[in-house]
């Protein structure tokens, strides 16, 4: 998060169909584990389709439509009770479905760490969106207007660059611990 732009846009025909944000984690919390939080955001005005997370026990659903998604990993110690990190999705900033999960993100682990997966059809009616200032502290990947689209979404630890994160001997960093919750 140092020196790269800690917005991600998804940006078709200049205009904004997802945004990624990442934070590092408030002192407030008082938290030991976990370092930073993570908030996806759909386009202004429109939802995700669907919303899941992915476990070892397979998919779970958010039964309602969202359009913006707070994940805070770590542990929460503000109030001398210690909270599970929390993945919070939610409608219009209204909170729909809140699930606790044992994950944290930590810059000092190095994984393959998959946040966010995002599927656009080419068809997708983007006509209602507002066309985007080009801004300075985001980063922004151009889609392909004739192609359906899948974004997936890593995070990488702070020290770590892309260039030594794909290791040129065919290495694959461990998994993350959590995943096999």
């Amino acid at each position: 998060m140092n020196s790269n732009p800690d917005n991600v846009k998804l940006i078709k025909n200049n205009r904004s169909l997802l945004r990624i944000r990442l934070k590092e984690t408030s002192k407030r919390y008082n938290s030991h584990k976990g370092e930073v939080e993570i908030f996806i955001h759909a386009a202004k005005k429109m939802h995700f389709d669907r919303a899941c997370l992915q476990t070892k026990k397979g998919r779970v659903f958010c039964e309602s439509t969202v359009n913006n998604i707070s994940w805070h990993g770590f542990f929460d110690n503000s109030k001398n009770k210690v909270k599970l990190p929390i993945i919070n999705f939610k409608k219009n900033d209204k909170k729909v479905w809140c699930p606790r999960h044992k994950g944290v993100i930590q810059q000092k682990d190095v994984f393959l760490f998959p946040i966010c997966n995002a599927y656009f059809p080419s068809n997708m009616n983007i006509s209602t969106l507002s066309v985007i200032k080009k801004n300075t502290n985001s980063h922004e990947v151009k889609m392909d207007n004739r192609s359906n689209i899948r974004a997936d979404f890593f995070v990488l630890p702070r020290d770590i660059s892309l260039k030594q994160f794909i290791n040129p001997k065919g290495r694959i960093p461990r998994a993350s611990p959590w995943m096999n919750e």
